[in-house]
């Protein structure tokens, strides 16, 4: 019988090894460049963190939830970098989204060391997809911002980058969002999840390739500072679920 999973999330390490060295073989030595190669690298390493999982329950689940929140972490701080000509207080509402959400996550790695009649231990997994759904937010609305926030001229070069990116905070936010709601990961969004990484992996690869040095030009807005449309389509989703 196929594993899907550790099929799933091979296909994800084979699709940002070959992005990967594309990357290195290309970069031209300018920081936005170098934390597009750190993403990228973080991202291959877990794909195939998990994919050892998958199919030989190594390393522990404990590293894996260690693992876990990185490639969010690694593709904020990507989006953050091409968002640093926009307006601070984006960038100071998402940190401190980024701060409570992390907070959440690594709640449930401090679980074993309480007894068991301290409550943390049953909510432990709440506030975890809790977390995580608020990393997806705060990555939808960066990128949200990112492309309004571009000229127009120059959103070619970024088009498919936000599509790629997007995707994968968006399948991210469905699954924890719906953990969150029934209490429990649905072991089979998990498996697929890497045959969906897989596939933003080429669209990132065709940014890249549009926009080698990465010299967006971000300007402020003067209609609105903060375009907030991904903050109410999740609070709609929600609600509706």
């Amino acid at each position: 019988m196929i594993n899907i999973g550790l099929t799933s999330y091979a296909l994800g390490f084979l699709a940002y090894l070959v992005l990967c060295g594309l990357l290195l073989t290309g970069w031209r030595g300018r920081m936005q460049g170098g934390l597009l190669v750190v993403a990228v690298s973080v991202t291959l390493l877990w794909c195939g963190l998990h994919a050892l999982w998958a199919g030989w329950d190594v390393p522990s689940a404990r590293v894996l939830q260690v693992v876990e929140p990185l490639h969010f972490v690694v593709w904020i701080v990507f989006l953050h970098g091409l968002l640093n000509r926009a307006q601070k207080r984006v960038g100071l509402v998402a940190a401190l989204v980024y701060l409570l959400a992390a907070v959440m996550v690594f709640v449930p790695l401090l679980a074993p060391y309480f007894p068991d009649t301290f409550p943390l231990g049953d909510v432990a997994p709440k506030y975890s997809f809790l977390g995580y759904v608020l990393l997806s937010v705060a990555g939808l609305f960066l990128i949200e911002n990112l492309y309004r926030n571009t000229r127009a001229e120059q959103r070619w070069g970024i088009k498919f980058l936000c599509l790629g990116i997007g995707g994968m905070f968006a399948y991210d936010f469905f699954m924890y969002a719906q953990a969150l709601l029934f209490n429990h990961l649905d072991l089979n969004l998990w498996a697929a999840r890497g045959a969906v990484f897989m596939l933003v992996a080429p669209l990132i690869g065709i940014s890249v390739a549009r926009n080698p040095d990465w010299s967006v030009d971000v300007f402020i807005s003067r209609d609105a500072a903060a375009h907030t449309t991904t903050l109410l389509f999740a609070g709609c989703y929600l609600l509706f679920m």
